[in-house]
């Protein structure tokens, strides 16, 4: 990405010198290296999808049209947040005036490719559920994020639900009532969290059980979530809509500020602070013992506690440098970088409304929109400098 945006737009040599140190340098790449996770292909390909993406806004042709096309379907494959990529996609091959042929063929295979996909995924989620859906995961989401505002509702303000709701809508109010000011669940304190999601103990995953006569032996887990998903996602969407204003008090409000200033979750300890392995990471790093040792004193990553104050001062330049481009007419005096401003603008608002709504916020979900909008940062703040120093008459 560096390589591409260094060649269409030529910034000078200092910014060139400043983005590579960053890239090259940056200690979070090793630490997510280091997990045995879908993190880093992610963050791989879609910066690989990106890349292509501003080749074909100024130069496109077949090949980066397949290509494009390819990269997008790996993608969203492997993560949930490739969702909004599609819609960045269509904007970028808008963007290019000339070519008209080429653009559509992109489009069409681009769109085909994705939604075969998604029909695949349908059918295959029915045969095994029941539903079709795309990813049950949306519908845990969706349960998991209208808890969060749900606990905040007085009792005596709590509104009646569906019948279909009732045992499940019981047995969350009786959890609540349950753990509210209960030191033995400290994971309560959490603000838009996803616990809900993967604690064994809490409402979601006891319905399960209970509904599905689900007992300790039964290892269909994916068929189970597939089944209980859709239940759950009409459950969220319910309590969403009943409580609006709480759940953006005390759900999005709180996921925008946790954009804004990512966490660093598990990656602030190295192995995530346990100094053995389960076999399977042991074959996996092909290591002689499950026995972790390190060169610091203790596990934490204590290098990665910088990362969300950057990213949030990194937040505030990235919007400020877009306005003062504007206002200093940098769309008129730099109209070949009209284009990338407008997609990387996009891709900033598009991730912000989808982690915000719909996906949990951490650091390592966040690397590929930081990695973009630092990039284009160091590109404001140049064509910044260069005008400030511009003699005037």
């Amino acid at each position: 990405m560096l390589f591409s945006i260094f060649y269409l737009h030529n910034p000078l040599k200092i910014t060139k010198i400043f983005l590579f140190v960053f890239m090259l340098f940056n200690p979070v790449f090793l630490y997510l290296a280091n997990y045995i996770s879908s993190d880093t292909l992610f963050l791989s390909l879609s910066i690989i999808w990106f890349t292509i993406l501003l080749w074909i806004i100024y130069s496109p042709n077949i090949k980066l049209i397949i290509f494009h096309a390819l990269i997008l379907f790996l993608a969203f494959t492997i993560r949930y947040n490739a969702l909004y990529y599609p819609l960045i996609s269509f904007v970028a091959f808008l963007l290019y005036k000339k070519k008209i042929i080429t653009k559509i063929i992109g489009l069409i295979f681009s769109i085909l490719i994705v939604y075969s996909f998604i029909q695949y995924n349908r059918e295959k989620y029915f045969e095994l559920s029941g539903y079709k859906q795309f990813t049950p995961f949306s519908g845990w989401q969706m349960a998991n994020n209208a808890m969060y505002a749900y606990k905040f509702v007085p009792n005596k303000e709590v509104k009646k639900v569906p019948l279909k709701f009732k045992e499940l809508d019981k047995m969350i109010r009786d959890y609540f009532d349950s753990t509210r000011n209960n030191p033995n669940h400290p994971e309560e304190k959490l603000i838009a969290s996803t616990v809900y999601m993967w604690t064994p103990t809490a409402p979601l995953n006891l319905y399960m059980n209970k509904k599905l006569n689900i007992d300790s032996l039964d290892k269909s887990e994916l068929k189970h979530w597939s089944t209980i998903a859709p239940i759950y996602k009409e459950y969220g969407v319910f309590i969403i809509r009943n409580y609006p204003w709480t759940f953006t008090r005390y759900y999005l409000i709180p996921n925008a500020l946790k954009y804004y200033v990512p966490p660093i979750e598990f990656l602030g300890q190295y192995s995530t602070g346990k100094d053995v392995v389960h076999p399977i990471a042991q074959r996996w790093f092909q290591y002689n013992s499950n026995k972790l040792t390190t060169i610091f004193k203790d596990f934490k990553v204590n290098v990665l506690n910088y990362f969300p104050i950057l990213v949030g001062i990194m937040n505030i330049i990235f919007l400020m440098g877009i306005l003062s481009f504007l206002l200093l007419n940098g769309l008129r005096k730099c109209n070949f970088l009209k284009n990338s401003i407008f997609l990387i603008t996009l891709l900033w608002i598009a991730n912000f409304i989808f982690s915000v709504f719909a996906s949990p916020i951490a650091l390592r979900f966040q690397l590929f929109p930081i990695l973009v909008m630092i990039t284009f940062t160091f590109l404001f703040i140049e064509y910044l400098l260069k005008e400030a120093l511009i003699p005037k008459n």
